[in-house]
């Protein structure tokens, strides 16, 4: 499992997640990446969805919330780029500071929909 999946980190740097990088974070557990990622593709456009409604609410503490959970999905899967987003989100919710979460917030939507594209691609993935 060698293939090379690219995601888009931060605003234009490169992020690399791939397969073998995947393997080594489930000390090459191929079943349990595949739950895992059968899990977060489930699970991460109703999370996307609840940051999203916090973001457009302007709803601080639902927005440091809902950015906590997510952060904790597509950490999981060493998605830098996402992870970076969402702790940037989750602080601005704790820090009532939210003149940047409209522009974050599609930074991290980007972020995330690739990392659903890059685990459903996957080989050992139920939806590959």
């Amino acid at each position: 499992m060698d293939t090379q999946l690219n995601a888009t980190a931060t605003e234009g740097s490169p992020e690399q997640v791939d397969a073998t990088g995947l393997m080594a974070l489930f000390d090459g557990d191929v079943e349990m990446l595949s739950a895992v990622s059968e899990v977060f593709l489930e699970e991460y456009p109703s999370q996307l969805s609840a940051v999203r409604v916090a973001v457009q609410h302007r709803n601080a503490q639902a927005l440091a919330r809902s950015s906590h959970t997510l952060k904790g999905s597509v950490g999981i899967f060493g998605a830098e780029g996402a992870y970076e987003m969402a702790c940037r989100l989750e602080s601005f919710g704790r820090e009532t500071q939210l003149a940047e979460a409209d522009q974050t917030f599609a930074d991290l939507e980007r972020h995330v929909v690739r990392l659903g594209q890059i685990l459903a691609a996957l080989p050992c993935s139920a939806a590959a």
